[in-house]
């Protein structure tokens, strides 16, 4: 049985189960004692089909339009877990069409995004470490990123404008870095009128810029900050918020998430003392070439 909170409910919920199990499992299901537990204004829709039968064991609704919302994530969990299985890992992994020798990579450095979840900065810098402890210290080729497992567009049909900028809105992407967001602290302990600053922690490769003042008592009540994306991830952020005495954080999707990857391979590159003056090319396609190490994720469950 599920329980509605009026906190989790925003204005519609949407409920689609493919279930296996018999008719019988429904045969005393009432919906009708649920409803009462919905907030005021919520709405329902309700399907269950045993997928061996072919037939709908239960319907309330079930022809009302309405927006899936992170109840997707229940059939993405389950495709997965289907597909894909218990043991399976998602590889990021650094290889090679060259060799390794007298300290330098004479080749390019290919680097294997598969849209692990759950990778980090602090992974990615420790994986490129690796080539530290094979002795490469400098890299005679290009950086290409591997990103051929993910082919199909970055932005569904019909996803809302102005929430593109929200971290839960990143783009679906083979490079999947701190879930591909990050924060801003913002500085508005400042006189009406001045501008606030904006401070971008050192780790990311981005860029944030705005004209965002401190209003008085009277305007802050009104006062909305919108975002404007602009290419090779920069971000411009206009409007107005009141004085706040401590400093404060905003989170931001990063939107070209290729470049993103490879801004940050090249900082820690540098960060690793190894050498690479090359070019970073993305040919779309699986490229094939020596593995010289790897990062796993946790099994499919645990993520």
């Amino acid at each position: 049985m599920y329980k509605f909170s009026p906190r989790r409910i925003l204005s519609k919920s949407v409920f689609f189960l493919a279930l296996t199990a018999s008719a019988n499992t429904f045969a005393d299901v009432d919906l009708n004692q649920h409803l009462s537990n919905l907030p005021d204004g919520a709405s329902l829709a309700f399907i269950a089909k045993n997928l061996s039968q072919d037939k709908i064991v239960a319907d309330y609704q079930g022809q009302t339009f309405m927006l899936p919302a992170s109840t997707q994530k229940v059939f993405t969990a389950l495709a997965a877990k289907l597909a894909l299985g218990d043991s399976f890992q998602f590889q990021t992994a650094l290889l090679t069409n060259g060799k390794v020798q007298n300290g330098q990579l004479n080749g390019d450095l290919i680097v294997r995004f598969t849209g692990d979840p759950d990778l980090s900065s602090g992974q990615l810098f420790n994986l490129l470490s690796e080539l530290k402890k094979q002795n490469i210290n400098k890299i005679n080729g290009n950086l290409i990123l591997d990103t051929s497992v993910f082919t199909s567009h970055d932005r569904g049909l019909g996803w809302i404008w102005n929430d593109l900028t929200m971290c839960f809105n990143s783009p679906p992407a083979a490079v999947n870095i701190d879930n591909n967001c990050f924060y801003v602290d913002i500085d508005a302990n400042r006189a009406p009128g001045e501008q606030v600053k904006f401070n971008v922690p050192s780790q990311y490769p981005i860029q944030v810029f705005g004209q965002v003042y401190v209003a008085d008592k009277e305007e802050a009540p009104y006062c909305q900050l919108d975002a404007l994306v602009h290419d090779n991830n920069r971000y411009q952020v206009k409007g107005c918020l009141a004085r706040q005495s401590k400093p404060f954080g905003l989170s931001f999707a990063v939107q070209d998430p290729d470049a993103f990857a490879a801004a940050m391979i090249q900082r820690q590159l540098k960060r690793l003392s190894i050498e690479f003056n090359g070019k970073v090319q993305q040919p779309y396609r699986q490229q094939q070439g020596q593995v010289l190490a790897q990062h796993l994720s946790k099994p499919l469950p645990e993520l």
